[in-house]
């Protein structure tokens, strides 16, 4: 407590939240300078942001990383791989959810959706991009 001429004030300290964001009513996000009501899809992203792996894949939105599908033939929901197999390439992240992140391989332009549980976040040295490899097992 603080003792002014006009009274005393009292200092609060309130931590960050690790639960980020929080909601009360409509979302908005900052757009330059102005705040702006959130779109569906911009509100369901912050949600999705409190998972740490779906923060980072967000935070990778629209850019290309190196896809690795190990013992799993991406976009597929079939195991009729060997555990040996691998295949990939170069991604674009289009979107993430609290379930699924989905691609568009940059080679053929195919879309593909993988579960969030089978992604591993790591980074390719050599090429200087994120990786993120799938693996079905």
């Amino acid at each position: 407590m603080i003792a002014t001429d006009d009274g005393a004030v009292v200092a609060v300290t309130v931590p960050a939240s690790q639960n980020r964001p929080h909601f009360s009513g409509p979302a908005f996000v900052r757009r330059g300078s102005e705040s702006v009501a959130a779109s569906e899809q911009q509100f369901n992203e912050l949600i999705y942001s409190r998972d740490s792996k779906a923060a980072t894949l967000l935070s990778l939105k629209d850019q290309i990383v190196i896809l690795i599908g190990l013992g799993h033939k991406l976009g597929s929901t079939r195991r009729d791989v060997t555990r040996d197999y691998r295949e990939g390439g170069e991604a674009r992240i289009l979107d993430c959810n609290a379930l699924t992140v989905r691609f568009q391989l940059i080679a053929s332009g195919i879309y593909i959706t993988e579960p969030l549980d089978h992604i591993i976040i790591t980074y390719n040295e050599e090429k200087h991009k994120p990786m993120l490899v799938v693996s079905g097992h």
